[in-house]
């Protein structure tokens, strides 16, 4: 709220958030979210903005989750999304997918690590080549911007980091003992400019606030 952010994602939102997000919804009259199916989408997109071809649920009927939908922001029509990648050391062995995420694996490259994160960041990257070049993508990647699968996703959707990245994770500690989780990606005539840390909340994630631009 105190932010005053044009679009707000947020991740591992439950139902019963609800009821406590009543004063930020009425703010934000442009909601888009799938959270009433559970944990298999924990994912809302906030905008002041109207969503135009709004979406949330699961990619292809898989997993990861996304919510968002096109903006026009002073005449310029951008894609917004807010997803959520799972944790990196879990193997496809914890995956519904198992084989399917060997394949989405591989879209970023076999020498990546056969664990499910890397499964999901290559059906999302491949869900994102499908999508228009002016794109923003927010959210708990649940990587650090060196690891090789962030590198592979980036370097395969043409996503970047322009202004660096925050060490929001665990906020508990102090920030050399950190890892930097938390994302806000653009590609396309899109540039992020500023990248910040918001204040600490009841979340083991800190916040994160950026500022993005449109460039010629």
């Amino acid at each position: 709220m105190a932010s005053d952010a044009d679009v707000i994602g947020l991740v591992e939102v439950g139902p019963d958030w609800r009821g406590p997000l009543v004063p930020l919804l009425a703010k934000y009259p442009y909601q888009v979210d799938c959270i009433e199916a559970g944990r298999l989408c924990q994912v809302m997109l906030l905008s002041k903005l109207p969503i135009q071809r709004p979406y949330s649920g699961r990619i292809w009927h898989a997993t990861p989750a996304v919510a968002g939908g096109d903006l026009t922001w002073n005449g310029r029509t951008l894609t917004v999304l807010a997803t959520h990648l799972y944790r990196p050391l879990a193997g496809i062995g914890e995956s519904e997918h198992g084989e399917g995420d060997r394949a989405h694996r591989d879209y970023l490259g076999k020498r990546l690590p056969l664990t499910r994160q890397a499964g999901q960041a290559g059906m999302l990257a491949k869900y994102l080549n499908n999508l228009p070049r002016d794109l923003v993508v927010m959210g708990d990647l649940n990587s650090a911007p060196w690891s090789g699968v962030q590198r592979a996703f980036r370097d395969r959707t043409g996503l970047k980091n322009q202004a660096g990245w925050i060490f929001t994770w665990p906020s508990g500690l102090p920030w050399p003992l950190r890892l930097p989780l938390d994302h806000v990606l653009a590609r396309g005539h899109l540039a992020v400019t500023k990248f910040a840390a918001g204040p600490e909340t009841e979340s083991d994630h800190l916040p994160v606030i950026a500022e993005v631009g449109w460039r010629d």
